[in-house]
């Protein structure tokens, strides 16, 4: 499994899922907002698609055990 997390690519701010508000994590049990896919491939085509629609996103691939794999 993988998982795609948002940020603004000129700050590296987390971003929530709609790609615009910033994630405020005022409970800091609270996970990172992300999309998760089974493999690899869906979460690059995934990203690839938002950063088509937003080039001010950048977006980070993560494992599901947290490990980082690739940024957009």
């Amino acid at each position: 499994m993988y998982r795609i997390i948002l940020c603004e690519k000129a700050t590296g701010i987390v971003l929530e899922l709609d790609g615009k508000t910033r994630f405020s994590n005022n409970d800091t049990n609270s996970p990172l907002p992300s999309m998760t896919f089974n493999t690899i491939e869906e979460a690059e085509d995934m990203a690839a698609a938002l950063i088509k629609e937003n080039s001010t996103l950048e977006i980070g691939i993560y494992k599901n055990d947290e490990t980082f794999v690739k940024r957009y």
